[in-house]
């Protein structure tokens, strides 16, 4: 994107907290993100609580490597229990790249974030995130969704999005942070972590942390 093309764009969105919608791509109206917002709105309810009583989050910190990713799995099954989509597995990313990532049922934790456990539950909370869209998407093409369904409008902009994904290229950040799938696996895992009181006062550690050795466990 260039700087006339970025003005523009500027200027016709005016709202950075808009997501922004690939060249040719349906619009959602406020009245269908509304509707979607509203019939997602116990689900999100019931996953504060549940993630409210998972003690091992508060314990985190004093958890070994491979304990911390278990609890970090326990995050992403209750997303997808509460939701209805089938879970993905979480590993650690070993190789030391810096980066998370979902694809092919599997989250990928870049193993900076295993550190804090806001960083970690933001991150899986994302990538999770993607999971539940394809989910969605999956129902779409199944023709599952009907078209007064709440979730049928957002089903057809994930879908034209995951056919037009902009990867974050150099030069691009901006693009692929605002576009439909990245804006709402942000905007969800930031609400998660502020509604849950936990993850709302956690520490956020920066960088790597030396993790215990063996294993942790609540008589210790």
């Amino acid at each position: 994107m260039g700087w006339t093309d970025f003005l523009r764009f500027l200027w016709e969105e005016k709202n950075f907290e808009e997501p922004l919608y690939p060249a040719g791509s349906p619009r959602l109206t406020p009245a269908q993100i509304e509707a979607y917002e509203e019939s997602i709105a116990p689900l999100k309810k019931r996953l504060v609580s549940e993630l409210e009583g998972l003690v091992w989050l508060k314990v985190y910190s004093r958890m070994p490597i491979e304990q911390r990713r278990e609890v970090m799995q326990k995050v992403v099954d209750l997303f997808a229990k509460v939701f209805s989509f089938h879970s993905a597995q979480v590993f650690v990313n070993k190789n030391r790249r810096p980066i998370s990532w979902y694809g092919q049922g599997a989250i990928l934790l870049d193993h900076r974030m295993i550190a804090s456990v806001r960083l970690a539950a933001e991150t899986v909370l994302h990538e999770a995130s993607h999971n539940h869209q394809k989910a969605v998407v999956n129902r779409l093409k199944r023709k599952e969704l009907l078209p007064q369904d709440p979730l049928y409008p957002i089903a057809e902009v994930w879908l034209y999005n995951f056919n037009h994904y902009q990867s974050p290229a150099p030069g691009k950040i901006f693009l692929y942070e605002r576009q439909l799938l990245e804006f709402f696996a942000n905007r969800f895992a930031r609400e998660m972590l502020d509604r849950v009181s936990y993850l709302e006062t956690a520490s956020e550690v920066e960088g790597e942390e030396e993790a215990p050795q063996g294993e942790w466990s609540p008589e210790a």
